[in-house]
Formats: C-alpha cells, structure tokens, sequence
C-alpha cells in the first residue's frame, strides 16, 4: 500500500513542510489549506505549492511528489544515447506517474515552484 502523505510551502517563510493535509472553510467562508505533521504541528501553506507524494523514489532515494521535476532515462545504451532520455515534471499523479516504471534511473533535478538551473 501507498503511503500517502503531502507537501507545501509554509505560507510564513516558503519552507517545505511534509505530512497530512486538511483543506477547511474558516469563520469568514474561505478556504485554508493547512499540513498537519507527523509531530501535530500545523502549518498554513500555499495552495499551489500542495502536492502529494507519488509512492516512487529517485535514484538516490528521495520521494517523488507531484510537482517534481524529473530527469529519467533507461532502456538500451547505444552510441552515447539512452534509449529513453526525459526530463518532465510530475503535475498529476493519475496521469503522469504510469510512466516512471519504465525507466532504470529517475533523479530529481527541481520542482515547478522554485527555479531550475
């Protein structure tokens, strides 16, 4: 089984926070988008920041979540090239992680909310 668990950026300071996540309608009828931690903290975050672990892990064992940007590549090796060579970002976990079981190395290079080099 999968777990599931969230990340996103702290509305405060913009640091990444990891755990459970709680979208309520407050006293003046707007939502709040909040990560609750494995520790019981409660974090507000930004909610275009919010994304959800995909269940993969890198090459170097970091957890893949949605928003990710992913450099993979596998297949055969054949005049300096690999046969699948890729770099995409993980927008939606239904639709974009089919794709990860087919190749041997996956490495995150960045995420959609900070600026890749």
């Amino acid at each position: 089984m999968r777990e599931i668990k969230f990340r996103g950026k702290r509305a405060d300071n913009s640091e990444w926070v990891y755990g459970s996540y709680v979208k309520v309608l407050s006293d003046d009828n707007k939502f709040e988008h909040k990560i609750i931690t494995i520790f019981g903290e409660v974090f507000f975050v930004i909610p275009e920041t919010i994304g959800q672990f995909t269940g993969f892990r890198d090459k170097n064992d970091v957890e893949i979540f949605e928003g990710d940007i992913l450099h993979s590549w596998g297949g055969e090796y054949c005049q300096g090239f690999w046969e699948h060579d890729l770099r995409t970002s993980i927008i939606n976990i239904a639709t974009d992680c089919f794709m990860l079981d087919e190749f041997e190395y996956i490495e995150i290079i960045g995420n959609i909310h900070e600026v890749v080099i």
